[in-house]
C-alpha cells in the first residue's frame, strides 16, 4: 500500500469520524471521538515513519549494491590496465635488445 493511499484512508476515516462528532450533541462521545481521532492520528505516524525507515534501508542497500559493483569495476579495469602496461613493456624491452643487438653487430 502506497502512501497516496494510506493518506487517503485515514482523511475519510478522519472525516467519518468529524461528521459523527457534529451529530453527536454528547459531550462524553465527543471525548471518545477525540480520543479515537488522536489514537488514529497516532497510529497513522507510526505507520509512516516505519515506511520512512522502511524506504531508507531500500536506498542504503541499493547504495552498497551500487558500490560493490563499481569497486569490481574499477578491480576489472586496473588488471586490464596492468596488463596492457606489462605487454607494452615486455615489447619496448623487445626492442631495446634487438636494437641494442644491431649496434654491437
Amino acid at each position: 500500500m502506497d502512501i497516496i493511499q494510506i493518506i487517503s484512508d485515514v482523511i475519510i476515516v478522519a472525516l467519518l469520524i468529524v461528521l459523527l462528532f457534529k451529530k453527536s450533541g454528547n459531550k462524553q462521545d465527543n471525548t471518545e471521538i477525540t480520543a479515537l481521532l488522536r489514537q488514529n492520528n497516532e497510529d497513522f505516524r507510526e505507520l509512516i515513519l516505519k515506511q520512512i525507515s522502511s524506504g531508507a534501508t531500500e536506498q542504503f542497500q541499493r547504495f552498497d549494491v551500487m558500490g560493490k559493483s563499481i569497486q569490481e569495476t574499477l578491480q576489472s579495469n586496473r588488471a586490464e590496465i596492468n596488463a596492457q602496461l606489462q605487454a607494452f613493456q615486455l615489447t619496448v624491452d623487445n626492442k631495446i635488445s634487438a636494437i641494442q643487438k644491431a649496434c654491437i653487430d
